[in-house]
């Protein structure tokens, strides 16, 4: 043991040698719950927490309690230091003057999430006020900590016992989802479950407890990325507050999706528009969204998409030859993508005829003498110059006629 102590005291040192000029906000350490009424000979649990206010690789405390009201029975690794490369360690309590020299935790990777570093189980023996103080407390190699202490009350005879709560659904402890749901039960050694009240909230999203109520279930929706707690809390008939939480992660390691990149016309003349469309998605949402575009002369040029229902970019262009360009996209978790390229070609002159569209006459059946009308959509990459309408009549005669000048926008029309 003495070797562990050792080791611990060494490895503290050395992070606080490098990490204390480091630290600015202060980290907080807590006992849960802050204030707890049992009755003589009842065992409980009570957690040391920690709630960073900047990434931490470290931390050590000790311990103390009143030995004639209260008297440790187990002290467990928490959590906040569990994995697989973590160092955690305690010493032994004394129970005779009511002291836990030491609880430490190490680790290799910075901890960003609120956790436990110890849980802590106590036996009342006798009734009386004890107070649980957290001492000599170094987080990431700060000694200046917001510490929060503890108090137990231990009372006679009664109903001190909380409720005992369980999820029933909850979302896994890292997701690359936005919509998560609870729900979840408790029972009571008293009172009948359907008498439990219950308030919850979740760290990252919430700003307070929900009201107290017999609501068994919450969703979210629309979660940004990152570290979530949820607590959720039973109060049974006697007012005793049973608490429990869990602990989840939101990434995003999916990059935006890019699809139905078109370019029209393909084939433009010098200083003729250009329209480049797509359509991006992101679970998460788009940071940025660009469109890189190498001229003939291979310059490279960057230019900032817009977004209606697609993403596109509309310019005209002076110098003739091959362009080259595709999509740029990050979402706003930093994920990148890139389309694949593609080409369209600027030509001196007008080399492009005019596109017509949605040729029709109405009524398409009419009677001998009346009227009917004949229309098109004609567009062209400069300018439409003219628009003639041929008919060909049952005797194979014909007419060729200018109906240029019955226009509404781009529809050319002819009444006859």
């Amino acid at each position: 043991m003495k070797g562990k102590i050792a080791m611990a005291v060494a490895i503290l040192f050395m992070i606080v040698a490098i990490s204390y000029s480091e630290a600015q906000d202060l980290h907080t350490i807590s006992v849960e719950p802050g204030e707890k009424t049992v009755g003589v000979g009842q065992t409980f649990n009570l957690f040391i927490n920690i709630t960073p206010a900047e990434p931490i690789s470290s931390a050590i405390c000790g311990v103390s309690f009143d030995p004639n009201i209260l008297q440790v029975v187990n002290i467990e690794n928490g959590g906040l230091f569990s994995d697989s490369e973590d160092l955690w360690m305690n010493s032994p309590a004394d129970n005779e003057n009511g002291i836990i020299e030491f609880i430490f935790g190490a680790s290799n990777d910075l901890k960003t999430a609120p956790g436990s570093l110890a849980i802590i189980t106590f036996q009342a023996i006798a009734q009386g006020t004890s107070y649980v103080n957290i001492e000599d407390v170094v987080i990431h190699g700060s000694t200046n900590n917001n510490i929060l202490n503890g108090t137990v009350i231990v009372a006679g005879e009664g109903d001190y016992t909380p409720p005992e709560i369980e999820l029933i659904e909850y979302p896994s402890a890292t997701i690359e989802y936005r919509d998560v749901y609870f729900e979840w039960t408790a029972t009571d050694d008293t009172s009948p479950e359907e008498n439990i009240t219950f308030s919850y909230m979740l760290d990252g999203y919430d700003t307070d407890w929900s009201e107290w109520g017999y609501t068994k279930q919450a969703s979210y929706s629309d979660l940004f990325a990152g570290d979530y707690t949820f607590k959720v809390r039973a109060k049974d008939d006697a007012g005793n507050i049973g608490i429990l939480t869990y602990s989840f992660s939101i990434i995003d390691t999916t990059p935006p999706e890019i699809s139905n990149v078109v370019v029209s016309p393909s084939m433009q003349a010098v200083n003729g528009i250009v329209n480049i469309t797509c359509v991006i998605n992101d679970l998460f949402g788009i940071d940025e969204a660009k469109v890189i575009i190498t001229y003939p002369d291979a310059s490279v040029h960057e230019f900032d998409l817009l977004h209606n229902s697609k993403y596109y970019f509309s310019q005209s262009y002076s110098m003739a030859g091959v362009y080259e360009f595709y999509i740029y996209a990050k979402d706003v978790n930093g994920n990148e993508a890139m389309s694949a390229t593609k080409q369209f070609e600027i030509v001196e002159g007008d080399f492009i005829p005019p596109h017509i569209s949605d040729v029709a006459a109405n009524p398409s059946t009419q009677d001998v003498g009346r009227n009917l009308t004949i229309s098109a959509t004609v567009t062209d990459n400069v300018a439409v110059a003219d628009v003639f309408l041929n008919i060909t009549y049952p005797d194979g005669s014909y007419e060729n006629f200018s109906i240029f000048q019955n226009r509404t926008g781009d529809v050319y029309y002819c009444i006859k």
